[in-house]
């Protein structure tokens, strides 16, 4: 009797659990209302908000900028000197200035 009992159980749940997945299937299928703001005032907002956090962020990312650009401004004489023979760490340090 038990094993019919728990048969009998196991095809209730089976049956709950496909009448829970129908269920929720139909609920994904409603297609929810999409919000009346407009494209302008999204990309108005995030540029604001760009060019505030740049600002707010201005004493650290000065320098991290200035380094990038000099990095780039003296790349092609550390190549032109690793080309020459010179190991790469002297050519990397003959573009800064001694301290």
């Amino acid at each position: 009797m038990r094993a019919d009992q728990s048969v009998e159980s196991s095809r209730a749940q089976v049956a709950a659990a496909e009448t829970t997945t129908s269920a929720s299937a139909e609920e994904a299928s409603v297609q929810l209302p999409s919000p009346s703001v407009p494209r302008w005032a999204v990309i108005g907002t995030f540029l604001l908000l760009l060019v505030a956090s740049i600002a707010y962020g201005r004493a650290f990312l000065i320098p991290i900028v200035l380094g990038f650009l000099l990095a780039l401004l003296f790349s092609p004489v550390r190549r032109f000197l690793e080309r020459r023979g010179l190991p790469s760490g002297l050519s990397a340090r003959s573009g800064r200035p001694s301290t």
